[in-house]
């Protein structure tokens, strides 16, 4: 960003002073200020930068953990461990959190009331899966679902991704397409031959 701010001025500044030129003045400075409002804008989103100090501290901790260190210490008792595990299935069942497009382990774990580490170990244990995968895979059976539903047939395929918690088509198709082995048009497809 100071590259391209410290040229555009030097650039403006060599074509008033010395090139005494002013044509393009307004136009480079308009461009400046997008260039200025898009890179400031992407560094201030909240899926890059948590906005609550606490979710970015809670991440950092999480981050600076060491992995073997987490798989020797119990997190959850084996008493509450299966207690958990069925209150998040409820949850997932019930609430449906992960049709929000920008869910994350922090915010699941605050819907659950436990801290993100609890809720990483008990998804890495309980459902032998990451944090990920275990959303995505909701999602993907939710896509399944609004696919093969005669009322949602009109839904083309980014509604279809925005409805079953996708951001993007491209990050559906993608994790569609590993999950069932077929891209959702194929899917779609090959269930409406049936």
């Amino acid at each position: 960003m100071l590259i391209t701010l410290s040229i555009t001025v030097g650039y403006e500044l060599y074509n008033i002073f010395i090139y005494k030129k002013h044509e393009h003045l307004w136009m480079d400075m308009l461009f400046l200020g997008m260039v200025y409002m898009t890179s400031y804008y992407s560094l201030r989103q909240k899926e890059i930068y948590p906005i609550d100090e606490h979710q970015r501290k809670e991440l950092l901790a999480f981050e600076l953990e060491d992995p073997a260190e987490l798989d020797k210490k119990k997190l959850i008792s084996d008493e509450e461990f299966e207690i958990a595990r069925q209150r998040l299935l409820l949850v997932m069942d019930t609430e449906k959190p992960y049709l929000d497009g920008e869910l994350n382990l922090i915010r699941l774990a605050q819907l659950m009331q436990m801290s993100s580490h609890q809720l990483s170990y008990l998804i890495n244990k309980g459902f032998n899966e990451n944090f990920f995968s275990f959303i995505n895979n909701y999602r993907v059976q939710r896509a399944k679902e609004l696919l093969l539903s005669e009322r949602n047939h009109k839904l083309n395929l980014l509604g279809i991704a925005y409805e079953s918690g996708f951001n993007s088509k491209t990050s559906f198709n993608t994790i569609f397409k590993k999950s069932t082995h077929q891209t959702p048009s194929e899917f779609r497809k090959k269930s409406s031959d049936l």
